[in-house]
């Protein structure tokens, strides 16, 4: 993989080039042109995303601002923003 990982701006841009670096990696290894199934990009991608998560969670610790609970708070409220885009790019909606 090249560096630019590494140098992702934030969260989205580095899961986006390991995106890109998983059909990469499958185009060449099934030069088919057939688009991985599920089973590969989880497979491929978990541990981009656990760093990610643990990257947040490192970045909150250091904050340290917030109480628990207020954190806990925000955290429900923004998981629940996060279901309804997901569930928007699922269904094919536009983003709210």
């Amino acid at each position: 993989m090249n560096g630019s990982y590494q140098h992702g701006e934030d969260e989205a841009e580095r899961i986006g080039i390991a995106v890109v670096t998983a059909n990469e990696a499958y185009d060449r290894a099934h030069p088919q042109g057939v688009r991985p199934g599920i089973g590969f990009y989880g497979h491929f991608l978990r541990p981009f995303i656990r760093k990610e998560v643990l990257l947040e969670i490192r970045a909150r610790r250091k904050k340290g601002l917030l109480l628990r609970a207020e954190q806990e708070l925000e955290d429900e409220r923004e998981l629940m923003e996060l279901n309804t885009q997901i569930e928007d790019r699922l269904h094919g909606r536009e983003p709210r």
